[in-house]
């Protein structure tokens, strides 16, 4: 019994170091999220520009054998939208300008699978659906406070196909293109790029951006990788 715990000690040790030599599919990844929404637009006397927000953001993703993957996350995204109100007067007119909160929050849900192209390059196809929710609270104009309580929320599925490259042993990057349609995105591509500048074998600093599409997000965190 003793000589079987040994051996199979060893051949964890030994899986355990290759794997985080190499490119890790195992992770745990923490930080800030930045994003941007076109919810610009107008009625009547009322007003409204785009949806800049930001907040934490988590996300992680489990190994499944030697070629398939799944992950998740949730992205944060608080902030105002500013108002704008035109009111007319026997005198003439005169805008008002005030704020909206909005809470923006997107969850994800997928599984990918990865090709060796070689030890240190790996092509890249993920399937996800996406869900998207928006709350829109206080409304505030001025010395005026009102209560929208609006929320609105999406679905969606997201295809990507790209790629994963250790560069250097202290750095990995990587560059995926998406497609996204649903009740939210309009049938949208979108790049996705990352890079990761690694400590050690276990901790890094990640950071990645989605450019184009409806909702672009950028994304700075901290990792861990087993």
């Amino acid at each position: 019994m003793k000589n079987k715990l040994a051996l199979a000690a060893a051949l964890f040790a030994t899986s355990f170091s290759v794997s985080a030599d190499g490119l890790s599919y195992s992770s745990l990844e923490l930080g800030y999220n930045k994003l941007k929404i076109d919810t610009s637009g107008s009625e009547g006397n009322l007003s409204i520009g785009d949806h800049d927000g930001s907040g934490p953001y988590f996300k992680g993703s489990i190994a499944l054998g030697k070629t398939m993957y799944v992950f998740g996350g949730v992205n944060g995204g608080d902030g105002d939208i500013p108002v704008r109100v035109t009111e007319w007067t026997w005198t003439g007119s005169r805008e008002l300008r005030g704020s909206m909160e909005a809470n923006v929050s997107q969850y994800y849900l997928g599984f990918g699978f990865h090709a060796d192209v070689s030890e240190k390059t790996h092509v890249v196809t993920e399937f996800s659906a996406i869900q998207t929710n928006a709350k829109f609270g206080q409304v505030r104009i001025e010395d005026m406070r009102r209560r929208s309580g609006v929320e609105v929320s999406a679905t969606d599925v997201r295809v990507a196909v790209g790629f994963r490259r250790q560069f250097a042993k202290h750095f990995e990057g990587s560059g995926k293109v998406s497609y996204t349609g649903g009740e939210g995105y309009e049938n949208e591509f979108a790049a996705i790029l990352g890079a990761q500048v690694n400590f050690n074998q276990t901790w890094g600093i990640v950071g990645e951006a989605e450019l184009g599409g409806t909702i672009p997000q950028y994304r700075v965190g901290l990792r861990a990788s087993f």
